[in-house]
């Protein structure tokens, strides 16, 4: 719980944020498309009216004589007007489009927040209520170890196990919680250094072994020929590995299989873990990502999970500067694929 709610860096990437801006500029490319089609417009009826007015004018006059100025320079005719209304209106149109872009973006980022200001809230809230959901459950699940270290009732043991089930359960929920919020607001430090992606992967496995063995999942590990390093934070990508793994063994078939292989391609490392489950459909691939998605398989009724697992793997890779994708044929299973910038140390 301490490590997981240790402050992030800058590098946190955020990503409300990222729609945020996305969304503010094509807001302004629609304004700004909307000013230049009006700007057309009104150069047209423009155009329009006032060479037909300029010829009538003009030409009448500079049939009957020409006529000269003090200088004794003819005046311009009904054409060179008109070209120059012309090349005055282009250019006036012109810096006309690229204040209404300018105005756009600020009109755009006025429009847009309330509900910037709405999703701060709102992260303000999960991040305070985390923290204070902490303490209570900590105190909590105190007093029913006590309870159940007392009790010689075997029933009310049953039912103390139980209680304790739920409470861890609502521990990890707010652990996730916590962790989400804090990559969110991408403040602090992350502990970044070089960090072996096969030590970590060990790790990650040996400590999944146990979870293995309970639904007979073989687990099998292909390392790459050479050391790779990756410039991230030990802990969090662990959790990362390991949050992965954990999903391709649980929602796997029994006696299925997880092959996990680490590789150098185009200056990445490349993360793939790949399982023998029943698979994901492709509507529901991109959905896995979204906060508090869980999937509707025959397994996941059976499965306490909260739904936040793969957005805080997404989190973390993209803190890192990487990208995970899933790629999945039903009954074929399901594979995943995470990318981080290779380290100059391998």
């Amino acid at each position: 719980m301490a490590k997981e709610s240790k402050q992030f860096g800058e590098r946190g990437t955020n990503s409300f944020d990222n729609l945020f801006l996305k969304t503010r500029l094509r807001l302004t490319v629609l304004y700004g498309v909307i000013f230049a089609i009006l700007l057309f417009i009104s150069a047209g009826v423009t155009k329009s009216v006032f060479t037909q007015r300029i010829h009538q004018r003009f030409n009448p006059v500079q049939e009957m004589m020409p006529i000269r100025n003090l200088a004794g320079r003819a005046f311009p005719t009904a054409q060179e007007v008109q070209e120059d209304l012309l090349e005055s209106l282009f250019w006036v149109n012109i810096s006309l489009l690229f204040v209404a872009i300018g105005a756009g973006y600020i009109l755009a980022g006025f429009t847009l927040k309330p509900l910037q200001m709405s999703v701060a809230k709102q992260r303000q809230f999960l991040s305070d209520a985390s923290h204070e959901l902490r303490t209570p459950l900590t105190v909590l699940r105190l007093g029913l170890e006590q309870d159940l270290s007392n009790t010689k009732s075997s029933e009310h043991k049953q039912h103390l196990n139980e209680q304790l089930i739920d409470v861890d359960r609502m521990n990890r929920l707010v652990s996730d919680l916590l962790t989400l919020s804090k990559l969110d607001e991408s403040t602090g430090d992350l502990k970044m250094s070089e960090v072996d992606t096969q030590k970590v992967l060990k790790d990650a496995i040996k400590q999944l072994e146990p979870l293995a063995r309970k639904d007979n999942i073989k687990v099998s590990f292909t390392p790459s020929k050479k050391d790779l390093f990756v410039l991230a934070d030990y802990d969090l990508l662990f959790r990362a590995l390991q949050n992965v793994i954990k999903n391709a063994i649980i929602y796997n078939n029994k006696d299925g299989s997880v092959d996990i292989s680490v590789a150098e391609k185009e200056g990445q490392v490349v993360f793939e873990v790949k399982d023998s489950g029943p698979g994901i459909s492709v509507h529901q691939l991109e959905a896995v990502f979204e906060r508090f998605t869980r999937l509707d398989t025959s397994r996941s009724s059976q499965i306490v999970g909260s739904g936040l697992g793969l957005p805080i793997v997404r989190s973390i890779v993209e803190s890192f500067g990487g990208v995970i994708a899933l790629k999945s044929t039903e009954g074929k299973g399901t594979k995943a694929i995470i990318k981080i910038p290779i380290h100059r140390a391998s």
